[in-house]
């Protein structure tokens, strides 16, 4: 697996899939085997293989084998993401960290945020030191136009990781202030993602559009 994951790397996929093909011919029933198989098919854009890899990854390694960042990836890219997230929530098991998350990312994709935000709050009562679940409530507080509480849970992410913010937390806060009309706390949030990470393009993007919304065109035009 580890040479077919550097071939990936280098995006030399015959490679990489002769790889897998030599791991399996040798019997391997690995979860990781599978889930190497589905970026392959996701690099390929064979996004039924992909799905299929996947679950079979879930069928040899159990709930411990479910990896959320390709899980993500597959979601994102295959137009059978509400079948694929439907199956997966077959399998979790109830109690654990990923069964609320997908009920949570299935609500998402049907556009029930409300539901999405119930399912969010078990995973917060069940795992309140995580900060990432904070700040996704946020999002889905922001998208219900619930403020107070879309702050709330920003401030608790950032609470949570007072000594090593991520600037996307900066970002998020900002874009709260900014659905609000608060430009100028908009400002100060973005500011503070740029501080963090002074190569992201969009973050000086949405600076300059944060100064044309107070016609400040002259700050706007020297981002």
């Amino acid at each position: 697996d580890d040479l077919g994951t550097m071939a990936l790397e280098e995006n030399k996929l015959d490679e990489a899939q002769y790889q897998v093909d030599y791991a399996f011919g040798l019997g391997s029933d690995f979860p990781e085997t599978y889930q190497l198989q589905t970026k392959i098919h996701l690099r390929k854009g064979e996004y039924d293989k992909a799905v299929s890899s996947y679950l079979q990854s879930i069928e040899e390694g159990g709930e411990d084998a479910m990896d959320i960042p390709l899980l993500d990836s597959l979601l994102e890219k295959s137009p059978e993401y509400t079948t694929i997230g439907l199956e997966l929530m077959k399998k979790a098991r109830p109690g654990t960290i990923t069964w609320p998350y997908l009920q949570c990312q299935a609500a998402g994709w049907m556009n029930n945020k409300l539901k999405a935000s119930d399912y969010m709050q078990e995973l917060i009562d069940e795992n309140p030191s995580v900060s990432f679940f904070y700040l996704y409530q946020a999002q889905l507080y922001r998208d219900l136009n619930q403020f107070d509480k879309a702050l709330e849970m920003i401030q608790k992410a950032l609470d949570l990781d007072s000594t090593n913010a991520d600037a996307f937390i900066y970002e998020v806060y900002s874009d709260i202030y900014l659905v609000m009309d608060s430009i100028e706390p908009a400002m100060i949030q973005i500011r503070k993602a740029l501080a963090i990470n002074p190569q992201n393009a969009s973050y000086y993007r949405g600076l300059a559009r944060l100064y044309a919304m107070k016609d400040d065109y002259t700050h706007a035009a020297a981002l």
